[in-house]
């Protein structure tokens, strides 16, 4: 009896064991950001903006970059885990993403944020694609908006209904603002008094804040 329960409890432990083991996490890969989505957080650290309203003020945002890095699970290893808080092990891609904080001394709670990231169409897969989104804020939100500058497969096609994206900002090939004409801009558009107007390959354009227009100053 004592032998067969030695047995017993050595077969557990060996089970135990290897469970674990195949339980770790084990990066498997590594995505990049696609050159053009890094253009869309383009501030370096500690770079000033100025936007001018119709009546000559003046508000300026100095920027804080921040690259970040992540993991995109692949392939889950395991269902449980010894702490329930812990991320469920798996095989994974690092990857990076790039943000941009935007901060006016003039209402320290405003805050513009640029994010550029890689996103898994699927679960448990390597169908990637660059995620850009924007958002205004103060003591709460003012307005969010979020576009796709790279898709990283052609096979399945790539439908924005299937992911994540609630805000889908607006493109336009040419828009005027404020007597000027801005091509290939994307805006945001949850909100009728508050939108940011972003042009591609260049960065923030114009702010409307509480439906009054502010032009980058260039």
């Amino acid at each position: 009896m004592k032998q067969h329960l030695a047995i017993l409890i050595l077969a557990i432990t060996t089970l135990s064991y290897a469970c674990n083991k195949k339980c770790e996490s084990v990066k498997t890969g590594a995505v990049a950001l696609n050159e053009i989505s890094q253009t869309y957080t383009p501030y370096q650290d500690g770079a000033s903006l100025t936007f001018v309203n119709e009546q000559g003020e003046e508000m300026v945002f100095t920027n804080e970059r921040i690259a970040e890095d992540f993991r995109i699970c692949v392939k889950y290893l395991c269902k449980n885990t010894s702490d329930p808080f812990d991320q469920i092990p798996c095989e994974y891609y690092e990857a990076q993403g790039f943000r941009n904080l935007l901060r006016t001394a003039s209402n320290d709670t405003m805050i513009i944020e640029l994010v550029v990231s890689t996103e898994n169409y699927q679960s448990e897969s390597t169908l990637f694609y660059d995620l850009f989104s924007i958002h205004m804020s103060t003591i709460g939100p003012l307005t969010r908006g979020q576009y796709v500058p790279h898709i990283g497969f052609t096979d399945p096609v790539f439908d924005q209904n299937t992911t994540s994206i609630t805000e889908p900002m607006i493109e336009v090939s040419e828009i005027e603002l404020m007597g000027k004409t801005y091509t290939d801009v994307i805006y945001t558009n949850d909100s009728t008094d508050h939108t940011l107007y972003f042009q591609k390959g260049k960065g923030l354009v114009v702010i409307q804040l509480a439906g009054e227009l502010w032009e980058l100053v260039e």
